[in-house]
C-alpha cells in the first residue's frame, strides 16, 4: 500500500483522533486512491502506532462512507460515487449563492475582482500542469472569496464541511482539462457579472456553475476518469 513513509509518529494519548484524521486527509486528498486495500498492520507500522486505534480509526471511516469492508476479507478506500455527491452539491449551490448575496450587502463585490481572476487562473494553470489538487484548491479559493466576505462565521463552516464531503469528486473533476476549462469559462461569466454591478446575475451563475460542473461529472463523456479510476483494483 503506497502511504507516506516519512511520517511523524503519534503519542499514544492522542493515537486514535491523529490516525483518525490522518487517514480521512489521505482519502479525501486523494494520497489513498478508490479502492485501494488498506491493512491495518502496515498503517500501524507506518504511524507508529498498536493496531487498535487503526481499526477504530477505519470504523469511523466506514460509518463515514470512506471505507469499505467485506468482513475478515479486505478493507478498502470507498470507490467514488458521483450519484452519492448530487444532493451535496445542491446544498453547496445553495449555499454558495446565498453566501455571495450576503457578502454583496456588505461589500462592492467589484473589490474581489483581482482576487478571483488570479484564482481563476491559477485552477487552469494547475489543470494543464495535471495538478487536480492545486487546481480544487485554486476553485475552493475563488468561491471561498465571497464566502468569507459574508462574515457569517457558521455559513462559512458548514460551506466548508460540505465541500470536504466532495473533495474526492472535486479531484477527479479537475483532473481533465475539459471540465476545467468549462468552470474557468464560467468563472470569467460570473466576474462579468461583478465586473458591470449586476449581483442578481451573478447569484445566477454561480448557481449555474454548481449545477453545470455537476452535469459533467455525470456525463459518460466527462466522468470516463473517474469512472476508470472506481474500476482500478
Amino acid at each position: 500500500m503506497p502511504i507516506p513513509t516519512e511520517t511523524a509518529k503519534f503519542a499514544r494519548v492522542l493515537a486514535r483522533d491523529e490516525v483518525y484524521s490522518t487517514l480521512r486527509a489521505w482519502i479525501v486528498d486523494g494520497v489513498l486512491k478508490p479502492n485501494e486495500n488498506l491493512s491495518d498492520l502496515n498503517i500501524s507500522q507506518t504511524l507508529g502506532v498498536s493496531r487498535t486505534p487503526v481499526r477504530e480509526a477505519l470504523l469511523r471511516l466506514e460509518e463515514e462512507g470512506l471505507v469499505v469492508t467485506a468482513l475478515n476479507r479486505w478493507t478498502r478506500v470507498a470507490p467514488i460515487e458521483v450519484e452519492a455527491t448530487q444532493s451535496v452539491y445542491t446544498i453547496i449551490q445553495t449555499l454558495d449563492a446565498l453566501s455571495f448575496d450576503l457578502a454583496a450587502t456588505r461589500h462592492d463585490p467589484r473589490v474581489w475582482l483581482d482576487d478571483l481572476r488570479r484564482a481563476n487562473e491559477e485552477m487552469l494553470a494547475a489543470a494543464l500542469i495535471e495538478d487536480s489538487s492545486a487546481a480544487s484548491k485554486a476553485d475552493e479559493d475563488f468561491h471561498g472569496r465571497w464566502n468569507r466576505a459574508a462574515n457569517n462565521s457558521e455559513l462559512q463552516a458548514i460551506i466548508g464541511k460540505l465541500r470536504v464531503k466532495v473533495r474526492r469528486v472535486e479531484l477527479a473533476y479537475f483532473n481533465t482539462i475539459p471540465r476545467t476549462l468549462a468552470s474557468h469559462a464560467e468563472h470569467l461569466e460570473i466576474i462579468r457579472a461583478i465586473e458591470i454591478g449586476d449581483a442578481g446575475l451573478a447569484v445566477t451563475r454561480i448557481k449555474n456553475n454548481w449545477a453545470s460542473s455537476l452535469e459533467r461529472l455525470s456525463s459518460d463523456d466527462g466522468g470516463s476518469s473517474m469512472h476508470s479510476s472506481e474500476k482500478a483494483g
